[in-house]
């Protein structure tokens, strides 16, 4: 578990890696994700 101190201190460039590493592991892991929201309208 990462601690929010943690996260706090992280740099942007290593908040950067993090985040296209997670992106990288969910895109491998679901290839067939996508939202779930159908709207008929734009103001629905």
């Amino acid at each position: 578990m990462i601690s929010w101190q943690a996260v706090a201190a992280e740099s942007p460039l290593a908040l950067k890696r993090r985040a296209r590493r997670m992106n990288r592991i969910l895109a491998a892991e679901y290839p067939d994700a996508h939202c779930e929201l159908d709207f008929a309208t734009p103001l629905q």
